[in-house]
């Protein structure tokens, strides 16, 4: 039967009433062949766009298809393709078919006969047009290492479901393509101000227990927690007459401001003792891990101030063993031991429940290891890793004012007898505070508003691990944290060392094994800086992994120069995990400051791996494009 287009148009064209019908003939073809050619090929370019889509996925199947033979992925890949063209498969005529390449390759090639509707009736143009497609693809040889690293400070409060569900598509894309997730082992490192390696993947030998670290209560040791007034320790200072000179006194002279105790001491010992000298008998009175004792009953020695010219004649003060005394202009002070560890102080708070438990989270380690992943040595304390520890600080009740401190979560405790309370600050140093009577001790580790020694300690990180399921779990565990501020230097660096072959996990293979990749992914979205800007506050700042801004680790005690170390740290975090042989890949989430893209674009291996997500969307598609990316099955063509 012909068709009713092709009768219309010769029957017009015998037709020869009028040069119009003429005209109109002549154009009638041209016009008919335009319409048609742009719906035919519309139709067949559409085709081939589903077809080429199935062909991915067909072939992806039969790569995933571990463990089958040949024909069976050959029968994997043509259900895929028929499923994925759907209805458009009864229309036309298709053929597909799966060759084995080299190594881990396959290549599914599919044809089919799309049939013209319409240009059929153009003279010269056939009835149909063959269509063929092909997609390549390659399961890749060794295995895969990712750490993803995700930013949980409180900037991210609105914007956690959004991090988790993004998240949770870059696992479930990478499991996917990567030959079911056989070869591929991922971590999770939720970070803050700090990180939780958890106490349990921390063995003790990492760990500085001992307060030997130089940085192990760094804001608590030596500091000044009371006073005397009007006591001098230079055994030669002697008051004169009123309004006459000084005149020093000839040597050897009695001091009558001297420190005097029973007369059985011996000269040395008094002397050792007065210029903060322990003996090792004095430091045997210690915690379970080296802290001079804190609770009563004390060991240590009265001391008895000598004025007969001022009215603080016959004062005594006791000093515990351990704790120190020095001279400071007109007055005594007495200040905590050189040596105190953060694990001491965690036994001293006493709950309801028992003593304060550490959660896991710790300290950056002091130059250059906090930007290593140098294994722990007890041999050198500089690289073992010290419990985090955020001291109490006063608050209303407490013996001090509040100036804007962030954590008050007990008593700011008693001094020893004889001893007057100093500045606010020292109540915030105070030691004896910490001796497990368990006076008023109230707090909170339930996320985002935390407060006690591990406040704005976040989420345990999941170590290396092949199982799917572990990961999604932890990844929908996530919760933002308030408090603290943002260093991710240290999250770089607990992502590198969950991917290292070094401890204290080790899990990672060793570098440079053929075929293995370490790829680390951060996720931030804000710039590195400590919380909590109070530069009118005795500590300044929050705490954090490197301790107040006033008494802690940074350079200088300015709120600009710190963001700035951070930012150096990070820097350096970021070259040499990539020396190491580690990929990095950064996304900035929100944040648009040119300062902040440069550190983030300047971390990632090269700039094509640096991602801007400027709302929750964007932030999807870029872990999506992440994992894509670096999804050890892939399309290759």
């Amino acid at each position: 039967m012909m068709h009713p287009l092709k009768t219309f148009a010769r029957q017009f064209g015998r037709n020869e009433r009028g040069n119009v019908a003429l005209m109109f003939g002549l154009l009638l073809v041209p016009i008919i062949g335009m319409t048609g050619a742009g719906i035919d090929y519309s139709r067949s370019s559409q085709l081939r766009a589903k077809m080429a889509i199935a062909s991915d996925a067909a072939v992806l199947a039969a790569v995933k298809a571990t463990g089958k033979t040949l024909d069976e992925r050959r029968a994997i890949a043509n259900a895929t393709f028929a499923s994925n063209l759907g209805a458009d498969a009864s229309l036309v005529n298709i053929s597909g078919s799966l060759t084995k390449l080299s190594g881990n390759g396959y290549r599914y090639d599919a044809s089919a006969s799309y049939t013209y509707s319409i240009m059929q009736v153009l003279p010269g143009i056939g009835t149909q047009n063959d269509l063929s497609v092909f997609s390549e693809a390659n399961a890749g040889d060794g295995t895969l290492e990712v750490a993803l690293v995700l930013d949980n400070t409180g900037s991210m409060s609105a914007d956690m479901s959004a991090l988790r569900k993004a998240a949770s598509d870059f696992t479930n894309i990478l499991f996917d393509s990567s030959a079911g997730g056989s070869s591929l082992k991922m971590s999770v490192v939720p970070y803050v101000a700090s990180v939780n390696p958890g106490r349990l993947n921390l063995a003790m030998s990492a760990v500085d227990t001992r307060g030997d670290s130089e940085w192990q209560a760094r804001n608590l040791r030596w500091r000044w927690i009371g006073y005397l007034p009007d006591c001098n320790n230079d055994p030669f200072w002697k008051p004169g007459p009123p309004g006459d000179p000084w005149v020093p006194p000839p040597i050897g002279t009695p001091g009558n401001g001297a420190w005097l105790q029973d007369a059985a001491r011996k000269v040395g010992e008094i002397g050792r003792e007065l210029f903060g000298i322990k003996s090792a008998a004095a430091q045997s009175s210690a915690g379970t891990y080296g802290t001079p004792n804190r609770a009563a009953p004390f060991t240590g020695t009265t001391y008895t101030v000598n004025r007969p010219y001022t009215k603080t004649d016959g004062v005594k003060a006791f000093v515990p063993a351990g704790f120190n005394y020095d001279p400071v202009g007109a007055r005594c002070v007495i200040s905590n031991p050189g040596k105190i560890a953060n694990l001491d102080l965690f036994d001293g708070i006493r709950t309801k429940s028992g003593r304060a438990q550490w959660k896991g989270c710790v300290e950056a380690r002091p130059e250059p290891f906090d930007v290593t992943d140098d294994p722990p040595n007890l041999a050198d304390p500089r690289t073992l890793f010290t419990p985090y520890f955020w001291p109490d600080e006063p608050g209303v009740g407490d013996k001090g004012n509040s100036l804007g401190y962030a954590n008050n979560y007990m008593d700011d405790g008693e001094l020893p007898s004889g001893w007057e309370r100093g500045w606010e600050w020292e109540w915030q140093a105070n030691l004896f505070k910490y001796d497990g009577t368990g006076k008023n001790v109230n707090f909170s580790e339930n996320a985002p508003n935390t407060s006690g020694p591990n406040m704005a300690c976040p989420d345990e990180l999941l170590r290396l691990t092949s199982n799917r399921t572990s990961v999604l779990s932890k990844i929908n565990s996530l919760r933002h944290w308030n408090g603290g501020g943002t260093i991710s230097s240290e999250g770089i660096m607990w992502g590198w060392r969950t991917l290292s072959p070094r401890a204290p996990f080790a899990d990672g293979a060793a570098y440079g094994t053929d075929g293995n990749r370490k790829i680390l992914v951060i996720m931030t979205d804000g710039e590195n800086q400590i919380g909590g800007n109070n530069v009118n506050g005795p500590v300044m700042s929050h705490y954090s992994s490197y301790g107040y801004l006033r008494w802690g680790r940074f350079p200088q005690e300015n709120f600009d120069s710190a963001a700035s170390y951070l930012d150096q740290r990070m820097t350096t975090a970021c070259s040499n995990a990539k020396a190491a042989g580690v990929q990095v890949i950064t996304i900035l989430f929100r944040v648009e400051t040119v300062a902040a893209q440069n550190l983030l674009r300047n971390c990632a291996s090269s700039g094509n791996l640096f991602y801007i997500a400027r709302d929750q969307a964007a932030l999807t598609k870029a872990f999506t494009d992440v994992a894509e990316l670096i999804g050890r099955i892939r399309i290759t063509r």
